[in-house]
């Protein structure tokens, strides 16, 4: 079984994000291999020290999609409530 990542968050991206991959059993280092970075920037992110550049947002969308096989669009619906939050 996949251990649920249990980093703390302060922002509702980052919530998002965390949520998202516990809910489908997605550790930091299987979305770090797809996305193709390091698990340094998957983690900031989670942690709200950092968000994603839009061209790593598309990307992450992408890469979630690719390891879940749920629709993009349905993954940038459910995302982009929660980035709009931060800003």
């Amino acid at each position: 079984m996949k251990q649920a990542i249990n980093i703390t968050t302060s922002n509702a991206f980052g919530a998002w994000l965390k949520g998202y991959c516990n809910r489908h059993k997605i550790r930091v280092c299987d979305l770090s291999r797809v996305l193709g970075v390091g698990r340094r920037h998957i983690t900031h992110w989670i942690q709200g020290t950092s968000h994603p550049r839009l061209v790593n947002g598309v990307f992450l969308i992408d890469a979630l999609s690719r390891i879940t096989g749920e629709d993009e669009i349905a993954i940038y619906i459910d995302m982009r409530g929660h980035v709009k939050k931060d800003f």
